[in-house]
């Protein structure tokens, strides 16, 4: 989790790794980051996604850009998951 301060204000970049553990290529694949203070508790939430497609066992980079909505002291951890994805074998 990198704070950037942009001329369009603060952005948050969030970069790992994803890999695709199934035997389905996914594509259209949408992150719902949360994040949350020393306590534990959740002060921001907010969704990126990322225009690839992921074959089976494959991995990729992905960089999620967050626009914050508290004070960046609030941030203390993260946690990404994956909420939406498509099969790239599948219709529209």
């Amino acid at each position: 989790m990198n704070w950037v301060e942009t001329k369009d204000g603060a952005r948050i970049y969030v970069t790992g790794l994803l890999t695709n553990r199934s035997p389905i290529a996914w594509s259209s694949i949408e992150f719902e980051c949360r994040f949350f203070d020393a306590n534990g508790g959740m002060v921001d939430a907010a969704n990126s996604r990322a225009y690839v497609t992921m074959r089976p066992s494959d991995d990729s980079a992905f960089r999620a850009v967050v626009v914050p909505g508290v004070a960046s002291n609030e941030y203390r951890s993260l946690k990404i998951a994956v909420s939406t994805a498509r099969n790239s074998k599948g219709g529209f």
